[in-house]
């Protein structure tokens, strides 16, 4: 066990370096550790990309410490969503009467953006709150979040945004899935929304 802590020690201080990590675990085995180093508010992000663990006499894997790796960045994971998921229940995405938009569908968010732009609204990406969210790349190669959680901050703020529209809510959401975030989410909190007078829909 105390070999394993020790190659963790050297992996956590290669990343500090950035630079891929060699490090013993015991006297006959070394474990090869290639990993990506990011860093967000939510803290710093291993990714391991590739790991062999092979006892150098016997030319086998030799397994104990790989169940502890993945550990460790599963850990890493939880850490990140539940901080991520603290941020979307209180980054402002307030609009004012009349000015949220909603898209959703394959080329809808540039309509609306352009809509809210020239129409003095707001998309959720245009509030403060979303465009930071937007910013963290929840759904890109590096992000610290499976895809699952970062759907899950997205619904999290959208439901906000719906919650908090009033007047008129406009949506492009020509195209949209029926499991999108729109339908699931957005939609069924505006017609839940006292505030909302209207919710117009389209894609054009």
């Amino acid at each position: 066990m105390w070999m394993c802590q020790i190659a963790f020690l050297g992996m956590l201080l290669g990343l500090a370096m950035s630079a891929p990590v060699v490090t013993t675990t015991s006297v006959s085995a070394v474990l090869k550790v290639e990993q990506t180093i990011s860093t967000y508010d939510a803290g710093l992000l291993l990714v391991v990309s590739e790991e062999v663990l092979i006892d150098s006499e016997t030319s086998q894997p030799a397994v104990p410490c790989l169940g502890q790796i993945a550990g460790l960045v599963a850990a890493k994971s939880e850490g990140a969503f539940a901080n991520y998921m603290r941020q979307a229940q209180t980054l402002d995405v307030a609009t004012a009467e009349n000015g949220a938009v909603f898209y959703s569908g394959q080329g809808n968010r540039a309509l609306a953006e352009q809509f809210a732009a020239a129409n003095g609204r707001t998309t959720m990406e245009m509030t403060s709150g979303g465009r930071w969210l937007d910013q963290q790349q929840l759904f890109g190669p590096n992000s610290p979040l499976t895809r699952d959680q970062a759907v899950q901050v997205w619904s999290t703020l959208s439901q906000r945004f719906a919650a908090g529209a009033s007047g008129n809510a406009v949506g492009f959401v020509n195209g949209a899935r029926a499991g999108s975030i729109f339908n699931t989410v957005e939609y069924p909190a505006l017609l839940n929304n006292r505030n909302v007078v209207n919710v117009i829909t389209g894609g054009h």
